[in-house]
C-alpha cells in the first residue's frame, strides 16, 4: 500500500517536469489524472494479556499487561471491566494505567492496575475489554472467541453468601434481607433509587415498602464487618409492584343478639390524609351464614333473635384514586357465631313496712324492651308458696326472717336472667300498754275498780 503511494507521488513529479516544455508539445501530451492517496483501514490486533491473577479478594489491587500490534503503531490501549467488576456501587475501584511502551518489535504494551469493588459477589468473572487505537485512528476491541481471561473473586477468610430478599415485593408489604457472613456483624440499609435520600430509608433487616415506592427501584445494602476490620458489601434491588392500600385487617367483636357487632376497620381518611388530592370511598355489607342481609349496608349491625346461632361476617370494600396502590380492595372479617343476647336487668327494689301484716311491693326497674317478667318471694331463702306477684303481704310466719323477691326476665334470643332484691327482716309490732288507775276501797273484802286511760 505504501509502495503504491510512492509510485503515484513519482508520477506526479514527472508531470510537473513535463509541464516546462513548449505549450504545443504540452497540448499534444495531456496530463494523466492524479490518483487519490489510499487510506489505511487495517484494525489493530491484541497480541496478549499477561499477569492476570487467578484469584483476587474484593478491594485488593491487582495488575496485568496488554500487548497490541499494528503496522501504523499503537497510539492508545484502554481497559474496560465488565459490569460486575466495573460498577462502583459503593466503592470507587482503584484504576491506573502506565505509559504506553514500544517493545521495538512492532508491538506496544501498557500495564493496568485495578481493584475489584468490595460489593462484588464472590465468583468467576471475565477480565473485561481491551480497547486498541492505532496510529491511523482505527479502533478495535478485544473479542473473545473462547472464554477470555477470568478472575476468581473470593476471600476464604471472610466468607460471604448471597444477599437474599424474602417477602412480597409489593408496596405496603414488608420484605426482609438476609446476608450470610459467618463471624461478621451485618448491618442493612434500605432506600429508593429515585427518591430523595432521606425520604424513605431504614436501617433494619426488614422494610415496609411505602406506597410511593411503586415504579421506584428499591435497594438494600448489606455490610458485613469482621473483628479484624475487613468489610464486605452486597447489594440487591428490585422494583416493587403495586400493592394493597395500607388497611388493617377487618375485625369484629363477639356478636350477640341485641348488641352492636363492634366492627373494626381502617378509615381510609386516616391513611390517605398525607397524600395530596387522594380520594377514597368505603362500602359495607353484612352477611348471615354467607348470605347478604338486605339493607345491612352500614358500618354497624345489631343481630336479632332470629340470627342467634348463625354466623355473622362483615365485608368492607375500599376504593381510592392512588396511582401507586390497588384501586379497589375488598376485605372480610372472620365469621363469628352470634351468641345469645344479655338482658338488661337492674336489681329490684322493695317498698313497704317491715312489720308483719304490711304490704311489700317490688319495683323491677327498666329491663330490655320486650322482656317478660315473673316474680317469686322468698322467706329465709325458701320460696313462699303462691307468692308470685309483684306485691306480697307479710304473715306471722315471716317474723324474724329475711324476706326477698326474685325477678326473672325472659326474651327470645336472650339468656334468661334472674336478679334478687335486698332482704327485708320482717318483725311483729310492739303493743302499747294502757295506763291503769284503780279506785275504790282498799279494805279486805272491798271491791276495787281499774280505770283504763286511752293511750
Amino acid at each position: 500500500m505504501r509502495a503504491i503511494t510512492k509510485i503515484a507521488a513519482g508520477i506526479a513529479a514527472a508531470f510537473i517536469i513535463i509541464a516546462g516544455v513548449p505549450t504545443a508539445f504540452a497540448e499534444e501530451t495531456p496530463l494523466a489524472a492524479q490518483e487519490p492517496a489510499l487510506v489505511d483501514t487495517t484494525l489493530p490486533a491484541l497480541v496478549s494479556i499477561t499477569g492476570v491473577p487467578s484469584r483476587v479478594a474484593p478491594g485488593e489491587l491487582f495488575g496485568f499487561s496488554a500487548t497490541a500490534a499494528d503496522a501504523d503503531g499503537i497510539a492508545n490501549l484502554t481497559f474496560s471491566a465488565k459490569e460486575p467488576l466495573r460498577y462502583p456501587r459503593f466503592d470507587t475501584p482503584v484504576f491506573s494505567a502506565s505509559e504506553l511502551i514500544d517493545n521495538g518489535n512492532g508491538t506496544w504494551m501498557r500495564h493496568f492496575t485495578y481493584a475489584i469493588p468490595r460489593d462484588v459477589p464472590y465468583g468467576s468473572y471475565e477480565l473485561g475489554t481491551i480497547g486498541m487505537t492505532d496510529g491511523a485512528g482505527n479502533y478495535a476491541a478485544s473479542s473473545w472467541t473462547a472464554p477470555g481471561p477470568t478472575i476468581r473473586v473470593e476471600d476464604p477468610q471472610h466468607p460471604v453468601g448471597e444477599l437474599t430478599i424474602t417477602g412480597k415485593k409489593l408496596t405496603n408489604s414488608t420484605v426482609a434481607a438476609t446476608l450470610q457472613a459467618p463471624g461478621a456483624a451485618v448491618s442493612y440499609y434500605w432506600w429508593g433509587s429515585s427518591l430523595p435520600h432521606a425520604a424513605e430509608t431504614s436501617s433494619a433487616p426488614s422494610f415496609t415498602l411505602p406506597l410511593n415506592f411503586h415504579g421506584v427501584t428499591a435497594m438494600v445494602r448489606a455490610t458485613a464487618t469482621w473483628p479484624d476490620g475487613t468489610v464486605r458489601m452486597r447489594t440487591a434491588s428490585f422494583v416493587p409492584a403495586k400493592g394493597p392500600i395500607p388497611l388493617a385487617q377487618v375485625t369484629m367483636g363477639a356478636p350477640r343478639v341485641g348488641a352492636n357487632a363492634s366492627p373494626g376497620y381502617t378509615s381510609v381518611a386516616s391513611v390517605l390524609g398525607k397524600y395530596t388530592n387522594a380520594s377514597s370511598a368505603q362500602t359495607f355489607q353484612w352477611a348471615i351464614d354467607g348470605r347478604p342481609v338486605p339493607g345491612a349496608a352500614k358500618p354497624n349491625y345489631t343481630p336479632t333473635a332470629a340470627d342467634k346461632g348463625k354466623k355473622l361476617q362483615l365485608t368492607v370494600t375500599t376504593t381510592t384514586n392512588l396511582p401507586f396502590a390497588e384501586q379497589s380492595v375488598t376485605q372480610r372479617s372472620p365469621s363469628r357465631v352470634i351468641g345469645a343476647g344479655v338482658l338488661s336487668a337492674p336489681i329490684p327494689r322493695v317498698a313497704g313496712s317491715k312489720y308483719i301484716g304490711s304490704k311489700l311491693t317490688a319495683s323491677s326497674g327498666t329491663w330490655t324492651r320486650g322482656t317478660k317478667l315473673s316474680y317469686q318471694w322468698y322467706r329465709g331463702g325458701k320460696a313462699i308458696k303462691g307468692a308470685t306477684r309483684s306485691a306480697y303481704t307479710t304473715v306471722p310466719a315471716d317474723h324474724g326472717k329475711p324476706v326477698t323477691v326474685r325477678v326473672t326476665g325472659k326474651l327470645s334470643g336472650y339468656t334468661t336472667r334472674t336478679v334478687t332484691s335486698k332482704a327485708i327482716k320482717a318483725t311483729l309490732r310492739i303493743l302499747a300498754a294502757p295506763g291503769i288507775d284503780p279506785y275504790g276501797s282498799w279494805e279486805v273484802g272491798s271491791r276495787a275498780t281499774m280505770r283504763n286511760y286511752p293511750g
